[in-house]
């Protein structure tokens, strides 16, 4: 299906260099998450946008998850949970949404901003590090089960984006696979056999996410 309808504008954009961070034990950990906004154009690349770093690349970066996106619409809620005063960019994004969340976004989606061309491919698997980050180790198991992950794009066409534009849906070739979507079925147990098959079987669904939900079927199967 080809459309082309705003689904949302980009409220701001962060990057982030590979740094040094220590928990309350002490022990030193290291990562990109610690993102700070930027003004003005930012170039996007194949893998990654300018001045954006990825420290651990088995978890992080590649093609597949070129561009992590999160929801500005879910700050008020963590902020009132945590009990933090939370800025975008505190869950590691690249790019915060204004007024769309993960219920807006199908997988296999091809957004345009900018000059830049992206194709959603799987919703981020919470990790531990926003927990450490904040000092809040529930939050990788609370994002999980509100379903407030974000999700990752990969980059089709490389270019410039710029806070304030439109994020505008070019094409949509899996209506009703939301990220959303996805979410329930990969982490409710009540997900059925057909929806995890059907899922895996989305051509732009990452890698990882197949290897996942390939994982959880078998585990089934057992």
């Amino acid at each position: 299906m080809s459309l082309k309808t705003t689904l949302a504008q980009v409220a701001s954009i962060q990057v982030g260099k590979a740094m040094a961070h220590t928990l309350p034990n002490g022990k030193e950990w290291v990562s990109a998450i610690g993102k700070q906004n930027v003004s003005g154009q930012v170039a996007v690349h194949a893998e990654n946008m300018e001045g954006d770093e990825q420290a651990d690349r088995r978890y992080h970066g590649g093609p597949h998850k070129a561009v992590c996106w999160y929801a500005g619409a879910h700050y008020p809620f963590w902020r009132e949970t945590l009990h933090l005063e939370l800025s975008h960019g505190a869950f590691g994004e690249n790019i915060t949404l204004s007024a769309a969340t993960e219920e807006d976004f199908c997988i296999g989606d091809v957004l345009q901003v900018g000059t830049v061309i992206f194709q959603v491919s799987q919703p981020r698997f919470p990790c531990v590090k926003p927990g450490r980050l904040w000092n809040r180790p529930r939050m990788p198991h609370l994002m999980e089960e509100t379903g407030f992950t974000g999700f990752y794009t990969r980059v089709q066409h490389t270019g410039v984006i710029e806070a304030g534009q439109s994020v505008v849906l070019l094409e949509r070739p899996h209506p009703g696979w939301t990220i959303a979507r996805a979410n329930r079925i990969m982490h409710a147990e009540d997900s059925t056999l057909e929806e995890r098959e059907g899922l895996r079987a989305l051509e732009p669904l990452a890698p990882e996410w197949k290897r996942a939900l390939s994982r959880r079927l078998q585990q089934r199967e057992g």
